[in-house]
């Protein structure tokens, strides 16, 4: 009898840890540095998704919470489109290159470097992937 309890609980600690280490991890977006995304995305023909943030914006850390973490978005952004991510803290040039006045602002670029247009502001998940579905591939 203490054999079969012993061997259902091993059973169920193994279902447990297979499971919850076997469940598929959302990932991370594999965000690219600017002038490496620029060739990156001429090389590919991918559009750069460029999402200027800074770390004291209440709206980009909402994003960060929400939008990039959905596993729909991350799946977008890793294959079809190439990801940059800018401070603008850190990188004033590129943000004012592209009139960054408001956080957070994602712009969409074509692969020859001319703007599809930008989004400012928070964008949920599912505004993004309407975006996504009016860009062309």
């Amino acid at each position: 009898m203490t054999n079969k309890i012993l061997f259902y609980a091993l059973l169920v600690f193994v279902l447990a840890t297979t499971a919850a280490s076997g469940a598929a991890p959302q990932g991370k977006i594999r965000w690219v540095d600017f002038k490496q995304a620029q060739a990156q995305s001429r090389q590919t023909g991918k559009i750069m998704v460029i999402y200027f943030f800074s770390d004291n914006c209440p709206s980009c850390s909402e994003m960060e919470k929400t939008t990039w973490q959905d596993a729909r978005i991350i799946d977008a952004l890793n294959n079809r489109y190439t990801p940059v991510k800018v401070d603008v803290n850190k990188h004033r040039q590129i943000a004012s290159l592209y009139k960054v006045y408001y956080l957070p602002t994602t712009w969409f670029i074509k692969p020859d470097g001319q703007p599809f247009g930008n989004r400012p502001g928070y964008i949920p998940a599912e505004l993004l992937l309407k975006i996504f579905k009016r860009l062309p591939r």
